[in-house]
């Protein structure tokens, strides 16, 4: 997979279940896309927009980040899961990055189904690779950054992760 493809949130799920990974992994990195509004949002079209702007402006070979989740919840493929996130600052490499798109910085992700999408995927994650919830990390945690936005809270978010988990198919 080279470029971002919208999958069902079942066919995501299932892509993380079953995708080849050889590494080792540590964590689950949260981001957002600060750049880009949920107003501003307009599907593959905004997630293929990040994938330039990574390429083009950080010089990365592809996106840098594995999935995407949408406002409305739709869920992106984009970095291989078994290709390691590119280097910056001091963040694992031996993590899965999911970023949610939206500036939390500005606007609220709270109570959207993307929010709740996200932390399916996520915990699914955690199962395959056999990750605690204390694996789920901000971006902000190793870099000088808000990411994934001043308006999300670490706590909050492994709290919706452990809800979904306790309840996961």
């Amino acid at each position: 997979m080279s470029v971002e493809q919208q999958v069902t949130l079942d066919e995501g799920l299932r892509y993380v279940r079953e995708a080849l990974v050889a590494r080792p992994l540590r964590a689950i990195v949260v981001h957002h896309t600060a750049g880009l509004r949920t107003a501003d949002y307009t599907g593959i079209a905004s997630v293929r927009a990040v994938r330039r702007h990574h390429q083009q402006e950080r010089h990365w070979s592809d996106n840098g980040f594995h999935l995407m989740v949408g406002p409305e919840g739709a869920v992106f493929l984009c970095r291989p899961l078994g290709r390691e996130a590119p280097a910056r600052g001091g963040r694992p490499r031996s993590s899965i990055d999911v970023a949610h798109v939206g500036d939390f910085d500005v606007e609220e992700a709270e109570g959207t189904a993307g929010l709740e999408v996200g932390w399916m995927v996520v915990g699914r994650l955690l199962v395959r690779f056999g990750l605690g919830v204390g694996d789920v990390r901000f971006h902000r945690e190793f870099e000088e950054t808000s990411c994934p936005g001043r308006r999300m809270d670490l706590e909050a978010y492994r709290g919706g992760v452990t809800q979904w988990m306790r309840g996961a198919p």
